[in-house]
């Protein structure tokens, strides 16, 4: 398969043969590193906030609530702005977007490190932040489905999750030291001009995506638009379960993102081991992405099937933090950790796509991630409440265990609905064309995708 359109290919310096053809020619994977530099960048420098988090703790000598909404409002907005980057993506592209992105982060690191309240920093640190985290996860997602159609997406979004991966192995001490050094306002700064510089060259590859031929009554029903398909989703009973099984995953989740790192200072660790626990979560994360690169791609199981047993794992991986207390245990766990935060990262995209169908990855995407961002919003509330009441995070990891329980069965309950009630609605089983090796770029298997484009009547 050719990666880029006819019209990008003409436009190429004549190449008859040798490595700079082949990297024209699978430019997708050039552009699935770019993606992962980027969140490195920009995910990635937020992945270890929880390091931050025990900086203000100790300057600002501020609730756990109020710090903890810093990192929350960034993840809410990270994820809920999805629709609004969704109607930036029909009207700019991937590349312009992801720049903008990459201003906007710069701008907020280096303005907060000159504040002097915390309620301010909530929105030059929390709310730009977010803004841009937004911007880089909604539309670099989605131009990896575009270079990478149906199921051949799990791959690339798992490598590229490499990047914020790599950054928790490599900023976890790096921050660590910056911060005993300089404190978080001199670090903050210096963040900023190195996502700034490297950033911009990174966007750089971001080429526009090839464009897939439509069938006739495809084109037909284009002139709906988006806000169409949107409302005509969400008119179904299984996309409303999905998407409050996703809500209670962020609520849970939220403590694995701003609480780990005082977490671990709370079972009276220092400063120093709640870093080495960062990276520990670090190495979690990147076997999950050797996980989702190799083993994922490589089976015919549906993925939205996974979301139930990583909730249950993930639950009983909250019960256990409760009882250790010592420093191998606890790096241990922060191993399991990383492991199950960056295994949902992963499968977040696909399963949605599986429910909806390809032909509406866009929508689904748009839901699953939005629902997300709603949950971290009220996740940060309920373990920082519970800190600050109890001086402990025990009563915090039982509820959130119990979210998670409830986030697995719903998330189960959503193809099951499907299967049993709407029969005719229901694509999780059925197979993709793969487009790797066919001549013509059809969209593949166009009955697949029936429901939402020949029969909306049904809908």
């Amino acid at each position: 398969m050719e990666s880029l359109t006819k019209k990008e290919e003409a436009e190429l310096p004549h190449i008859s043969h040798g490595f700079l053809k082949r990297i024209h020619e699978h430019w997708g994977w050039v552009v699935t590193i770019g993606v992962s530099v980027v969140w490195f960048l920009i995910i990635g420098s937020h992945y270890v906030y929880a390091l931050t988090f025990i900086s203000l703790q100790n300057d600002f000598d501020a609730s756990a609530t109020l710090i903890g909404l810093i990192g929350s409002v960034y993840l809410s907005l990270g994820c809920c702005l999805s629709p609004l980057t969704s109607w930036l993506q029909r009207h700019y592209s991937h590349r312009t977007i992801s720049i903008l992105a990459i201003l906007i982060t710069t701008v907020s690191y280096v303005v907060s490190s000159f504040m002097q309240s915390l309620v301010i920093l909530v929105f030059t640190f929390g709310v730009l932040s977010g803004i841009a985290y937004n911007f880089v996860y909604t539309s670099l997602h989605h131009i990896l489905v575009c270079y990478f159609p149906s199921k051949r997406c799990r791959a690339p979004i798992a490598i590229a999750n490499v990047g914020p991966t790599i950054a928790m192995l490599c900023l976890s001490p790096i921050i660590e030291k910056l911060l005993s050094l300089y404190g978080w306002r001199w670090t903050l700064r210096i963040q900023g001009l190195v996502i700034c510089v490297f950033g911009l060259l990174a966007c750089t590859v971001f080429k526009k995506p090839p464009v897939w031929k439509k069938s006739e009554k495809q084109e037909e029903k284009k002139s709906h638009g988006h806000s169409g398909y949107l409302t005509a989703v969400l008119k179904l009973p299984e996309t409303w379960i999905f998407s409050l099984a996703t809500f209670l995953t962020g609520v849970a989740s939220t403590f694995l993102y701003v609480y780990i790192g005082s977490y671990i200072v709370s079972k009276g660790l220092t400063e120093e081991q709640s870093s080495i626990g960062m990276t520990a979560c670090g190495c979690g994360s990147l076997v999950a992405c050797f996980i989702g690169a190799v083993v994922i791609d490589r089976t015919s199981f549906p993925t939205i099937y996974l979301l139930p047993v990583l909730s249950v794992l993930t639950s009983l991986t909250f019960i256990i933090l409760i009882w250790v207390h010592t420093l191998v245990p606890v790096i241990t766990m922060c191993i399991v950790v990383g492991l199950l935060r960056t295994g949902y990262n992963i499968l977040i995209l696909p399963p949605a796509v599986e429910l909806l169908g390809t032909a509406r990855a866009l929508e689904a995407g748009t839901l699953s991630i939005s629902s997300l961002g709603a949950g971290y919003i009220v996740g940060s509330y309920i373990s920082g409440k519970m800190f600050d009441a109890f001086g402990s995070y025990d009563i915090a990891l039982y509820i959130c265990s119990g979210i998670y329980l409830a986030a697995a069965m719903l998330a189960l309950m959503a193809p099951i609905y499907q299967r049993i009630f709407a029969r005719d609605r229901y694509m999780v089983d059925r197979k993709f064309t793969d487009l790797q090796n066919t001549e013509n770029l059809q969209v593949p298997n166009v009955q697949y995708e029936y429901l939402l484009i020949e029969r909306e009547s049904v809908i």
